[in-house]
């Protein structure tokens, strides 16, 4: 087989051309491991690498390199596309990858509530589903996302490895679909689950095409990161259990619910249904009896782009200015200036550390939890009927942050993967958090 290697290298004395022509069964039969190599003159822009292989020894087709070849060399260098471009040639003509055989970048991730083992949604409370990967394994350093996919197929799902921004092991030629990890192909996980792990201090095999060290154990530790049989956060259960249909079954169930409820508490002014307090019209998609930025006098006039930060609610902070507890002011504050998607961690701490330290205001003894003191006092401020729903969004938000924040506080291992539903819950608890503070604020009058 004769291959012929251009490479132009700009240096600073010249621009140059390097081609290397040789004949790789000339080489092999000859034993001469020297090349010629010949240069021309290029111009200082240009700058590529073109491989030409004639008289292959396997003759394979044109598909072949369309479906095949193709799609393996842009998925490995994935990463790269900023500043690389791929083309491929075959006897002359470009070929064009077929996008059957291609899914490059990161599929849309699933966002539905937790299910359970049938695929019954348990609450209404829309999860992220997407799993942070940051862990030690035998002294290297390993990092990346697990995550479901919105819509699941056969064709690509699967662990992509990197190192060093290289894709070693992919999901598109040689499929790295772990049956000890995922299970089947015919199984749900494994049409699911996507993942892009970086493991930059492991070595390679000469070709790049796959890790030295046998990998079993890292996906036994990889697997307890995405399903942790201690926390109830389990992103294989997830990816095992729902079922779409199911779930568009019991979205058409609670818009049913929905719609009547409006027609009964229509003349209400409780807010529920026809027109709220606040003069917005009802038929919001958030559940009854919590808020969304579209319907918040607060948030009007912000996009409809989820935010990646913990929107401030001036109500709240005119409340805590009124209390002058400049813990909680700070708190607060701090809280709505970090990121939801880089300190998530960070963020469901500090949630934890604000209703703590309201709860404690509020008269809170020591061995008893924020989120059960706090839901006696829901009971108690929402004793009427029709604020059963607003009720069960509080204790669910609360719930949820109390149980992420402690096992951070406390865990070695877990941690949360992805902030952004602290959003959705401080939204959901802005009329809370006001009456916590109010309350707050007679207790100290009284106390005086």
């Amino acid at each position: 087989m004769e291959w012929l290697i251009i490479a132009l290298v700009v240096t600073i004395s010249a621009n140059e051309v390097l081609i290397l022509k040789f004949n790789l069964n000339d080489l092999l039969d000859n034993g001469n491991p020297k090349i010629l190599v010949n240069t021309e003159i290029e111009t200082r822009e240009k700058h590529y690498t073109k491989i030409i292989l004639k008289n292959h020894i396997r003759e394979e087709s044109k598909n072949y390199y369309r479906n095949k070849v193709l799609p393996h060399l842009k998925e490995t260098f994935e990463k790269f596309t900023n500043f690389l471009e791929i083309n491929l040639y075959h006897n002359k003509e470009l070929l064009n990858p077929d996008e059957k055989h291609i899914h490059l970048g990161i599929p849309k991730i699933l966002n539905v509530p937790e299910v359970d083992k049938k695929g019954n949604p348990e609450n209404n409370k829309l999860i992220v589903w997407r799993k942070e990967i940051d862990f030690i394994y035998q002294n290297k350093e390993v990092n990346g996302f697990v995550m479901i996919r919105n819509t699941g197929r056969y064709n690509q799902p699967g662990i992509r490895l990197l190192r060093n921004k290289r894709v070693i092991e992919g999901t598109t030629f040689h499929k790295n679909k772990l049956e000890s990890l995922l299970g089947t192909s015919n199984k749900y996980a494994a049409q699911r689950v996507y993942g892009e792990i970086n493991l930059d201090d492991f070595d390679v095999n000469f070709m790049k095409t796959g890790f030295d060290d046998n990998l079993s154990s890292f996906y036994d530790q990889l697997k307890k990161q995405i399903s942790p049989p201690e926390y109830k956060f389990d992103l294989l259960s997830q990816a095992t259990s729902f079922r779409k249909n199911k779930y568009d079954e019991y979205l058409e169930n609670i818009g049913t619910q929905q719609n009547e409820d409006d027609n009964e508490n229509s003349d209400s002014s409780n807010g529920v249904g026809g027109t709220n307090s606040n003069g917005n019209s009802g038929g919001s998609d958030c559940p009854a009896g919590s808020e969304s930025p579209e319907s918040d006098p607060e948030f009007a006039n912000q996009s409809n782009t989820p935010s990646t930060k913990i929107t401030k609610s001036l109500a709240i902070e005119n409340k805590l200015q009124k209390l002058g507890n400049h813990k909680l002011m700070n708190l607060y504050r701090s809280l709505c200036k970090v990121s939801l998607i880089e300190h998530s961690i960070l963020l469901y701490v500090g949630a934890w550390s604000f209703f703590e330290s309201l709860s404690t205001s509020l008269g809170k003894h020591n061995g008893i939890a924020f989120e059960s003191f706090l839901s006696g006092k829901v009971n108690e401020w929402y004793p009427a009927r029709n604020d059963s729903s607003k009720k069960g969004d509080f204790k669910v938000s609360l719930k949820d942050i109390h149980a992420k924040g402690n096992c951070v506080k406390h865990s070695g291992n877990y941690q949360v993967i992805n902030g952004l539903q602290l959003e959705n819950d401080f939204i959901v608890l802005k009329p809370l958090i006001i009456k916590i503070i109010e309350e707050i604020i007679k207790k100290e009058e009284n106390d005086i």
